[in-house]
């Protein structure tokens, strides 16, 4: 059961909200991932180190060396996300308008035909097609249960390599990255692939 709490202070009042969440986006990741493309997506909350975003990511990750930038979002969050994240929930969209329409889109060896990979985006982004509209509503109204409706949240960008010598890992091929700042602990997002 899904559970509404009012207003959360402490790390243990969300986790029924993080665990929905986190339900929610394995779903949403499942059923967006096809051959061509990996995605990722999680939800963390962690607790602040030396109240810095850097520091704190940087813990989370055990990465001693990555840059971490944050910049606040100064404009409604919800619009913020819904536009960022939208194509890592659309993608459903696409395989199934390929997967049911392979006689218009397809020529007799397998390729695509003339114009087809722009259909196939044209249809993507349609706003006529709501499901990809129904599934980030849902997920922004979850992250609202625990942040609020005014919270702070900020684009994040890391560089995991900032010289080739302290290299400590590979992050991501691509992404979008943000946290709200709830006083003591962060809540990060992470939405990222590779091809």
């Amino acid at each position: 059961m899904f559970i509404i709490y009012p207003k959360l202070k402490q790390m243990e009042d969300y986790r029924d909200n993080l665990n929905y969440i986190r339900g929610f986006i394995d779903s949403i990741s499942y059923i967006n991932t096809f051959h061509n493309d990996g995605k990722s997506y999680t939800v963390e909350l962690i607790r602040k180190v030396n109240s810095d975003f850097q520091d704190t990511i940087r813990k989370h990750f055990n990465k001693n060396k990555w840059l971490v930038k944050t910049e606040p979002v100064v404009t409604n969050w919800r619009d913020v996300l819904k536009k960022e994240l939208r194509h890592y929930f659309d993608q459903i969209i696409a395989e199934t308008f390929i997967k049911t329409n392979r006689q218009i889109l397809f020529d007799e060896r397998g390729h695509y035909k003339q114009g087809a990979e722009k259909l196939i985006e044209k249809i993507r982004l349609d706003d006529d097609f709501y499901i990809d509209h129904l599934l980030q509503d849902k997920f922004l109204d979850c992250l609202e249960n625990i942040v609020g409706e005014q919270p702070r949240l900020y684009r994040v960008e890391i560089d995991w390599h900032p010289k080739e010598e302290e290299y400590e890992g590979y992050y991501e091929g691509y992404c979008n990255d943000f946290l709200f700042d709830l006083g003591n602990q962060i809540l990060f997002l992470h939405f990222g692939g590779s091809d």
